[in-house]
């Protein structure tokens, strides 16, 4: 029995698409084992995305992360599955841009943005959901999300 972490983006919850986007993930095979409403702090969600904005060496990309996430809600969610949780999971959201996901995948079924659109309005993509990519973020992911552990409150991109 695997384990992935993941959780509704505001898009989604803004949306109310919590209901579907649940329903769509249990009839798949997985089971909430843990779920925690969370009010987004910019230290957080910098630390959540810190290898990613440390990969792009971006001012832009921080700023839209800050503006999409700071003070809205997410809704974190543990889940198991009796397969690879995480990989399964991957498949069944579907491709990071939503205008790419395939019909039968979260993105695929909900999702109305596009890397386009975004870059275009000068802000990060709304693609409902993050999901965890590997074991090793899945525990990093968890901790920080559910036990506050690993928070950096100090961010210095000098890029």
């Amino acid at each position: 029995m695997g384990q992935t972490f993941v959780f509704l983006k505001p898009d989604a919850l803004k949306r109310k698409l919590r209901g579907n986007i649940l329903q769509i993930i249990e009839e798949a095979g997985f089971e909430v084992i843990d779920s925690k409403t969370v009010e987004v702090t910019k230290e957080r969600i910098l630390t959540h995305y810190d290898e990613v904005i440390h990969r792009l060496k971006s001012h832009d990309f921080v700023n839209s992360i800050l503006q999409e996430f700071v003070g809205e809600t997410v809704e974190c969610m543990v889940l198991s599955h009796s397969g690879e949780a995480i990989l399964r999971m991957r498949e069944l959201l579907g491709a990071t841009n939503p205008a790419l996901a395939g019909a039968n995948t979260i993105r695929g079924r909900y999702g109305n943005d596009s890397y386009e659109k975004a870059n275009e309005d000068g802000r990060m993509i709304q693609n409902l959901m993050h999901a965890s990519d590997a074991e090793s973020s899945f525990a990093r992911e968890k901790a920080l999300w559910f036990d506050d552990a690993g928070i950096q409150h100090t961010f210095n991109y000098d890029f």
